[in-house]
């Protein structure tokens, strides 16, 4: 049984960033016009200015692999998708991954199982997301780290 947990509180986070852990930090953004009107996903009524420092974009279309007629509309990415979204964004095997969604809660859940399926470890859920963040008195910021390319950073691998 892993001691690893699936969900991270933003105090959690917060101190770990503070110590300077090895942790990078995904918001996972998607485009409500490539929402199905079908899904009914819940969408926040307004967008929220600004990010979790140091939290690195992720668009939700780079976590679906390609389409074919019978994958239906979200397929798991290649096993080289994640590779490159992994080395670009620089995280390593010891790192801890946190992941959030400022619009669409389901859009974070699907990074956190991707990398999980990936073979990733240490993978949480920001509990409560960007709101719990400000509601814990930390400060949301307008800049983006820049890509990490880092030669040294896992390789995911698959289970089946």
């Amino acid at each position: 049984m892993s001691s690893v947990t699936s969900v991270i509180t933003a105090a959690d986070l917060g101190a770990a960033l503070d110590a300077g852990s090895d942790v990078f930090v995904l918001e996972v953004r998607r485009d409500p016009a490539a929402i199905p009107r079908a899904a009914n996903l819940p969408l926040a009524d307004a967008p929220v200015a600004g990010h979790i420092p140091g939290a690195h974009a992720v668009d939700f279309a780079e976590l679906i692999g390609p389409r074919t007629e019978t994958s239906g509309n979200g397929p798991l990415p290649e096993e080289e998708q994640v590779r490159e979204l992994v080395q670009r964004w620089g995280i390593s095997d010891s790192s801890l991954v946190v992941v959030y969604s400022a619009d669409t809660p389901s859009s974070a859940s699907r990074a956190w199982w991707v990398l999980r399926w990936a073979g990733l470890a240490d993978v949480s859920y920001l509990d409560g997301g960007v709101h719990a963040w400000q509601a814990s008195g930390r400060e949301l910021t307008d800049t983006r780290p820049g890509p990490t390319i880092c030669a040294t950073a896992t390789s995911p691998t698959t289970t089946p």
